[in-house]
Order: structure tokens, then sequence, then C-alpha cells
């Protein structure tokens, strides 16, 4: 696991269903930070359109589905969840026989640019290795470059701010 500047111990653990409030409650944190800088940088158009069609909660179905496919994890700090990433294995992309399609990482505001991100990003590869799947990918929201800078310290090929692609 990747250094971390937390000062408590942080554990990453395949997300269950005893972490879908918490996860949840990240979730509707991050969206409501997104939507509130489009709307406050002036970008009413963009800001319409998410407002429309972004998801305000994760539904529960949703949570499940990742759960049950065991390659999405949450951080902890104690009990407390701190971040999540939300995983599912692809039978194909492209000409790959089997890939991780990784779908939404975030970390609660308070427990950003301290290694929470990089170290889930770590356990989705040890899982990876450990289950012979290569590559993994995950798109990009064009708005989002701590997304992109994330990707790009943890070896992911960030091709054009849409489409970061890992492989060893």
């Amino acid at each position: 696991m990747p250094q971390t500047k937390l000062k408590q111990k942080l554990q990453i653990k395949p997300l269950k269903t005893i972490h879908y409030r918490s996860v949840d409650g990240i979730y509707r944190g991050v969206v409501k930070e997104y939507l509130d800088e489009l709307q406050t940088s002036g970008r009413q158009r963009e800001f319409d359109r998410e407002r429309a069609t972004i998801s305000r909660a994760l539904p529960l179905k949703e949570l499940e589905f990742y759960a049950k496919q065991g390659c999405s994890f949450v951080a902890l700090i104690g009990r407390r969840v701190v971040g999540f990433i939300l995983v599912q294995p692809l039978d194909w992309v492209g000409s790959a026989p089997r890939t991780l399609w990784l779908e939404y990482i975030a970390v609660g505001r308070e427990h950003r640019h301290q290694g929470v991100g990089l170290s889930l990003l770590s356990a989705v590869k040890s899982y990876a290795r450990q289950h012979d799947i290569q590559p993994m990918l995950a798109t990009l929201n064009v708005d989002n470059a701590a997304s992109r800078v994330l990707l790009t310290k943890s070896g992911f090929d960030v091709r054009n701010w849409m489409i970061a692609v890992y492989s060893e």
C-alpha cells in the first residue's frame, strides 16, 4: 500500500453492505461539490445539464452490484469510511479478454491529498494481479483535474482526459 500522509492508520477493505450509508454520504458530498463548482464558476449550461442528469444518490441496487463483484473497496480510518472505489470486471473491452472498469472513486474532502485515493487504486491493482486481469480502464470527467493527476500518479496512461488505461 502506498505511503499516506494520514496521522491515523488507513485500512482498505472490500465494499460490504455495512458501508453503503457512508459511501452514499461521500458520493452525495462529491456531487454537491461538483454542482456547486459548475454554478459558481458561471458555467450555467453545464450546471443545468449535469443537474438534470447526475444521480444525487447511489441506488442501493447499484452498491449491491459492486459489492458482489468483489473488486470494489472502501478506505477506513478506524470504522469510518473516508473513501471508496467502485469497480466492475468486464469480459471484454476492445481486444482485451478481461478488463476492470473503474467506475467511480471518491474521497471525503477532509482526507484528500493524503494518499487515500492512491491506496484505493493500489488495492484494485492487487486484485487485478491476483485474478490475472489486464488492463484497467477509467473514464474521466474533463473538469476533474484531480482525477487526472491521481490516475497519472498511479501509473495510468491518461490518453485524452477522457479515458485512462493501466496495464503492467
